[in-house]
């Protein structure tokens, strides 16, 4: 990384998390964003965009006022929900 010239931080910065968010690369995969995007009109794109990323934190309240008494399993139930939200699933 360079001190003085920022554009290779920029670069990998929006390489990694744009990709992310921005879901450029529409080749199949187990996760449902290839799959939901490559049948829709590139119109709608940013919205459902949008409404695809904030489910995932739309999410986050109703699991922790559900299971006030057992966050282990509260925890688990929101990390496999944010799996299976993303737009390139992992293990």
């Amino acid at each position: 990384v360079s001190q003085g010239n920022s554009t290779p931080l920029r670069h990998w910065t929006c390489n990694v998390y744009g990709t992310m968010l921005l879901v450029d690369d529409l080749t199949p995969n187990v996760g449902l964003h290839w799959y939901f995007f490559a049948e829709m009109f590139a119109v709608f794109r940013p919205f459902w965009h949008f409404v695809f990323h904030a489910l995932a934190g739309a999410m986050v309240g109703p699991l922790a006022a559900r299971m006030p008494h057992r966050p282990l399993l509260g925890a688990v139930v929101g990390c496999i929900t944010v799996a299976m939200l993303k737009p390139y699933p992992s293990l």
